[in-house]
């Protein structure tokens, strides 16, 4: 007789085409069929991701929560885990709401820490230290500076792994990315692939992109910005106001995103506050070197010559780093097949997979505790109120 497959919850707030929500759909699609059954809950909203799971033919649901408080949604999402074995959360939201349902509804809990922003606050670390440490069977983080935060809001070090993010290795061609973008082949491109909000340093990057634009070194230097979010009206302006608008592309959120990369002649991630993204990987895995913040997982990422690395908020150093690579075809090499060969040894996607699912095989062998007598679906609605 043949094994049931592992049915596996993966919990989520939308299916939007942002790092995290494209590594754990991209995690989902590549669990192995035969032992693996997944199904996706986006909490909020969908999204362009919803394309991916179509294709790779996961079952998804969006429950349409618009409120903090939304009991329906999360009775909702109970009954679907209640259908589950296992129950795997990402990001902080979600990974409270994952922590709720698991108890009510007797399932073990993988959570997924990629990154918080600005400071770790108290109140994510006391759902750290009295929800989601105690509740989860492994809390998997992207990087050690993720794996950090939670050491510090007083979780088991016994509970938490650190399981780096993968990608695809396969190459996308320039010209077909070109083509995409609506770039000429003898455009030099300056590329970001990044929501637009203020922790990703935009506004950083235009000023630094301006300034080598003053420089005339490049007459045909273009940025191209892969992203939508809540700061794109301001972002517009700036670029207006810096007398660059006519070189900005705001090519807005496309789920082709990790293909596009190979249009760059220079990626940059300007962030503020990382984990470990999946455009820095992406990029790397493109052949396309890399200038980055020293924030997160990057500067682990990108030691030993994978890609350049600058202070966070200084648009001097970061234009600088960008037109040494540009202007240094020795350096622009020497950047493409480090980070290539780097990526390859530790962020292959088909490894990253075999590590996780190891994790759930780890999981469902080991005992797990009921919920006591008298827990109820009243939990799930009041964790409702909450995120």
């Amino acid at each position: 007789m043949t094994a049931r497959r592992v049915r596996v919850m993966v919990l989520l707030d939308t299916l939007a085409a942002g790092g995290a929500e494209r590594f754990a759909i991209e995690l989902a699609c590549s669990l192995a069929p035969s032992e693996f059954a997944p199904f996706v809950v986006a909490t909020k909203r969908g999204g362009p991701l919803e394309q991916r799971l179509v294709e790779s033919r996961v079952p998804y649901t969006v429950l349409g929560r618009r409120r903090l408080t939304s009991p329906r949604q999360a009775l909702r999402a109970l009954r679907l885990a209640r259908r589950s074995d296992l129950v795997h959360s990402h990001l902080f939201g979600n990974n409270v709401w994952g922590s709720v349902l698991a108890r009510v509804a007797g399932v073990p809990l993988v959570a997924h820490e990629h990154n918080r922003v600005g400071l770790h606050v108290r109140f994510e670390s006391a759902f750290d230290r009295f929800l989601i440490g105690p509740t989860a069977a492994r809390i998997l983080c992207v990087s050690g500076s993720a794996a950090r935060q939670l050491f510090e809001a007083g979780v088991s070090r016994s509970l938490v792994e650190v399981v780096p993010n993968g990608v695809r290795l396969d190459r996308s061609e320039r010209a077909e990315a070109r083509a995409a973008l609506g770039l000429a082949e003898q455009d030099v491109v300056v590329g970001i692939v990044a929501s637009l909000r203020p922790e990703k340093a935009h506004d950083v990057l235009l000023t630094a992109f301006a300034s080598l634009v003053g420089g005339g070194a490049h007459p045909r230097l273009r940025l191209c910005m892969v992203g939508d979010g809540a700061c794109r009206e301001s972002l517009e302006a700036l670029a207006a106001r810096l007398g660059v608008e006519h070189r900005v592309t705001f090519a807005g959120e496309r789920i082709d995103a990790p293909d596009l990369h190979a249009a760059f002649d220079v990626s940059v991630l300007a962030s503020r506050s990382e984990g470990l993204p999946l455009a820095a990987l992406e990029s790397l895995a493109a052949g396309t070197p890399l200038v980055a913040t020293r924030v997160g997982g990057l500067p682990e990422l990108l030691e030993g010559g994978a890609g350049l690395l600058v202070d966070p908020g200084d648009d001097e150093e970061l234009a600088a780093a960008i037109g040494a690579v540009l202007t240094d075809p020795e350096l622009h090499r020497r950047l493409a097949e480090t980070g290539r060969r780097r990526v390859s040894e530790r962020h292959d996607l088909a490894r990253t997979v075999g590590v996780v699912e190891a994790v759930y095989r780890d999981v469902l062998g080991r005992p797990f505790q009921k919920p006591q007598h008298g827990e109820s679906d009243e939990l799930v609605k009041g964790a409702a109120h909450l995120v």
